[in-house]
């Protein structure tokens, strides 16, 4: 995925928040639509199954919803967010694929690795149009999934990091490879998974 140059300036890197997700607030901010035009002016957001989020370019003006699939990304305050394709989640409890079409994904780190945070409502018990879709007719019960993805630098290419310990610390002893104490700690179980934002921060000031 390529993040045009605009959708870089406009969009000021934070750190997110769960609580985010609850809220439904009216907040200033802004977003990018598909053609790179900025709209600046009052954003609510809750997390949704359908990704969109509520806008007005005024506080008496007209509310309108915008929709992922309208627009490159988007910012309130300090909470900077991205829409992303085919994101893969760890769903080892679910019935569901494991991978969601389109969605918001929130910008935690920028640098030499760019570290996305990601969060889905996961049904499980339930039959398997529910689970899939998020439906509460015949579902069960649901937790909140949250997934760390990374980009890598050279080629750009998204990394779903999953939080089981042996399957992320194979995969960050690849992400890391070029700092050797850090390498030492991940082998050693050290790392936890809540970690990441922290450890990709880390990194990125080491190589400046």
């Amino acid at each position: 995925m390529r993040i045009k140059g605009i959708l870089m300036v406009v969009l000021c890197f934070g750190v997110y928040q769960m609580e985010a997700q609850k809220q439904s607030d009216w907040q200033e901010g802004s977003y990018v639509d598909r053609n790179n035009q900025v709209h600046t002016g009052f954003i609510s957001y809750a997390y949704s199954q359908n990704p969109k989020f509520k806008f007005k370019s005024g506080e008496s003006a007209r509310e309108r919803k915008v929709k992922a699939t309208d627009i490159k990304g988007f910012v309130i305050q300090q909470d900077s967010f991205v829409v992303m394709n085919n994101i893969k989640i760890d769903a080892r409890e679910s019935a569901a694929s494991g991978n969601i079409p389109v969605d918001f994904v929130q910008v935690v780190e920028t640098g030499y690795l760019t570290l996305y945070r990601h969060y889905t409502s996961v049904y499980h018990g339930g039959d398997s149009y529910s689970t899939t879709h998020g439906s509460s007719i015949g579902a069960g019960s649901s937790n909140i999934i949250e997934t760390y993805i990374i980009k890598k630098p050279e080629s750009g290419a998204l990394l779903t990091i999953y939080s089981e310990p042996k399957t992320y610390q194979k995969q960050l002893l690849e992400v890391f490879q070029n700092d050797p104490e850090l390498l030492f700690k991940i082998s050693q179980g050290e790392v936890k998974y809540s970690e990441l934002p922290e450890l990709v921060k880390s990194y990125n000031a080491g190589l400046k």
